[in-house]
């Protein structure tokens, strides 16, 4: 009888680790077509795993993905709720920001998280080939603020990056100083 209670569990325990081998695998799967840019390819993979298991790294890709498909509205609901499972982590952060500043609608909460992230993760780097650092976070905060009418804090995010960088933000001239240097530095995505 114990024999067969040892092997019932030998066996639950294989299956349980093939299937977070296999989630790890499509996780793999799924971030190599997202480096490719294949983002419904990679959608498709970041749905298997999370339906095999709740994942957060998953979470985040997926919620990029919509993003680079132009479609804010899942980007920004995966990514919500993403946020309200697993809580204040980088990527996740950077994501919520980008999205929200894409989305043109919520413009302080994408500061909100910017900050959230500047917070956590001061040195922030994107580990999925897009180049993105936390310059990028900095410059989203520059047209978030730009955007919202407060060219001070504008202006400051913009110096974050370039010191040099100085207008006069008090005039109409200054003001469109600023706004062109913002798109000067906007690489895109």
């Amino acid at each position: 009888m114990k024999i067969c209670i040892y092997l019932t569990l030998l066996i639950m325990i294989s299956c349980a680790s093939q299937t977070e081998d296999q989630a790890l695998t499509k996780l793999d799967q799924a971030w190599q077509q997202f480096e490719l840019r294949h983002y419904s390819a990679a959608i498709d993979l970041f749905k298997q795993v999370i339906t095999e298991s709740k994942n957060l790294e998953a979470s985040v890709g997926l919620g990029y993905s919509y993003m680079f498909l132009s479609d804010y509205f899942n980007s920004t609901l995966i990514l919500t709720q993403a946020y309200s499972d697993y809580g204040n982590k980088a990527d996740l952060l950077a994501a919520l920001v980008l999205v929200l500043n894409a989305e043109g609608q919520d413009l302080t909460t994408s500061n909100l998280f910017a900050d959230e992230l500047l917070i956590v993760d001061p040195q922030w780097k994107f580990g999925h080939q897009l180049n993105l650092t936390v310059n990028d976070i900095y410059l989203v905060q520059a047209q978030n603020y730009y955007l919202l009418g407060d060219f001070v804090k504008s202006i400051e995010m913009i110096q974050l990056l370039d010191s040099t960088f100085n207008a006069d933000i008090s005039t109409e001239a200054g003001k469109l100083e600023l706004g062109e240097q913002i798109d000067n530095m906007n690489p895109g995505l």
